[in-house]
């Protein structure tokens, strides 16, 4: 696979892009304006909204902020920078931290997004972007935008602004020419898990919740869970991070790995995300090994995985609640499993692959190129020499045990993947774990467990939640078998957290 950052978003998904070699990079303006800078709302959405455009690699060939100085942080926004630098400077510091499209100050660029509370005065925008509480959105005049909450400390529908906003400047780099056409304004609530024209104001201004929850996949969609996580400011408790990607960060995941700069490529995901998030008030644990070696203990167990033998692997263990975020395109997706034996299992509508043997595998490898090989050497960490001769030998030892791994997962990894979809299946996934803590109806419930948000047309009736149903031919979750009435007595029994 090719290690550029930007390899990951070049398809064309069947032609509904240009040519990835066609696109016209634009640079973009972020304004703040001052009254509304110090806002936390502000903060989480102006650094996530850089965050997504500075990893555009051939989208995007530079962004700008246009912030006032002196405004200090609110809590923990940018985990890439120090809190003891003011608003401004720590925007342009963790933006470059990312180490891919060059953050600066104080440039007017080809496009404009104010982000924040629009005022009259703020005129000469392209686009608007604003998020409070639960909601958040775009606007091209700002008309409606006051009724976001825009006290709250969250950080859920600030960050839903940012992924919405990266979206309209991504899709008007590389959509068809006349194909598209930017909506008059879209906001979307991962409390109601509705889409609308206006902003809806439901939901909590703040959660206060002591956690104990498992995270398996500390990938693109486990790090947009990890952000919110972080970034809300009364959450304990603990969590345990579980990813065994044998190559670690690696340079494509850089699009869309919303916690990580180019200084972790290398490392081991979640000992890395761990280390990264260390401030927080929450506990994270890692271990960078396989689900199927790890005994999960929790009540609740995110999914963050991109793999159905992984997923199954997860359920196999039955834990009290089961929560799932995934991405297919430009569709963010969440789940919440059950109730057992009638909504889906984690297992259901997701046959696990089937993975080659080992001996295929090194014979696909030998037809390879020796740059190819180079390549795949340097991830695992042995030297192209000791690639061949385990080519040449099949000999059991080091190479073979690192570069299977590798092989195994190139072989079911997906085309198409941008940092704006992920890091939304992460935050609605966050969202939802907490949302699950607390008695409430709202979706997603026993009655509603998925919810949907694609991005080409982001006031799509389906971008809302509906009932997901089991898989009459799911093998893990049939009514009348032992272990789904075992899950069944877990998940009537776990508690509501509470602070």
């Amino acid at each position: 696979m090719s290690q550029r950052v930007s390899s990951r978003h070049e398809g064309d998904l069947g032609g509904r892009f240009l040519p990835f070699g066609n696109v016209e990079q634009v640079g973009i303006t972020i304004t703040i304006p001052r009254e509304a800078a110090a806002l936390p709302s502000t903060q989480h959405a102006a650094w996530m909204l850089i965050n997504l455009l500075a990893r555009l690699d051939g989208i995007v060939h530079k962004v700008a902020v246009r912030c006032p100085s002196g405004i200090g942080l609110s809590g923990r926004v940018i985990p890439l920078a120090s809190r003891d630098l003011d608003l401004r400077s720590a925007l342009v510091v963790g933006g470059n931290a990312i180490g891919i499209v060059p953050v600066v100050e104080e440039l007017e660029l080809g496009r404009t997004i104010v982000v924040g509370p629009a005022r009259p005065m703020s005129g000469g925008a392209d686009l608007f972007a604003a998020g409070g509480g639960w909601c958040g959105g775009v606007s091209l005049t700002g008309a409606g935008m006051e009724r976001l909450d825009y006290e709250s400390p969250l950080p859920f529908g600030p960050y839903i602004a940012a992924c919405i906003a990266a979206a309209e400047v991504f899709k008007a780099a590389r959509m068809q020419p006349g194909t598209y056409a930017a909506p008059p304004s879209a906001f979307y609530s991962c409390w109601s898990h509705s889409a609308a024209e206006l902003p809806a104001r439901l939901g909590p201004s703040n959660i206060e919740l002591t956690l104990d929850a498992s995270l398996v996949g500390v990938g693109a969609v486990g790090s947009g869970v990890l952000h919110s996580l972080w970034a809300c400011p009364a959450l304990r408790g603990a969590m345990v991070l579980i990813d065994n990607d044998p190559k670690g960060l690696d340079m494509t995941n850089l699009n869309r790995y919303s916690i990580f700069g180019r200084t972790s490529v290398g490392s081991p995901k979640a000992t890395s995300a761990a280390g990264a998030l260390s401030d927080s008030s929450i506990r994270f644990s890692a271990h960078d090994r396989e689900i199927e070696s790890f005994r999960l203990s929790t009540p609740r167990v995110v999914s963050a995985v991109d793999r159905n033998t992984a997923r199954a692997a997860i359920q196999n263990q039955y834990p009290a609640r089961i929560l799932s975020g995934s991405t297919s395109d430009l569709r963010a997706e969440v789940l919440r499993c059950g109730p057992p034996g009638v909504g889906a299992c984690l297992r259901c509508f997701n046959q696990p692959e089937k993975i080659p043997p080992d001996q295929e595998l090194r014979s696909r490898l030998k037809t390879a190129g020796e740059a190819e090989l180079a390549t795949l050497a340097e991830s695992a960490g042995i030297s192209l020499a000791e690639a061949k001769d385990w080519l040449a030998t099949g000999s059991c030892g080091l190479a073979g045990a690192r570069l299977l791994p590798l092989l195994r997962r190139v072989e079911g990894e997906p085309e198409f993947a941008v940092g704006f979809v992920s890091v939304l299946a992460g935050v609605m996934l966050a969202a939802a774990l907490l949302k699950d803590c607390l008695p409430h109806n709202e979706p997603l419930s026993e009655a509603r467990q998925r919810a949907t948000f694609q991005f080409f047309s982001p006031l799509a009736r389906s971008n809302r939640a509906a009932s997901f149903l089991r898989d009459p031919a799911c093998p893990m979750c049939a009514p009348d078998s032992i272990a789904c009435a075992a899950w069944a007595r877990r998940f009537a029994a776990i508690p509501v957290v509470g602070p």
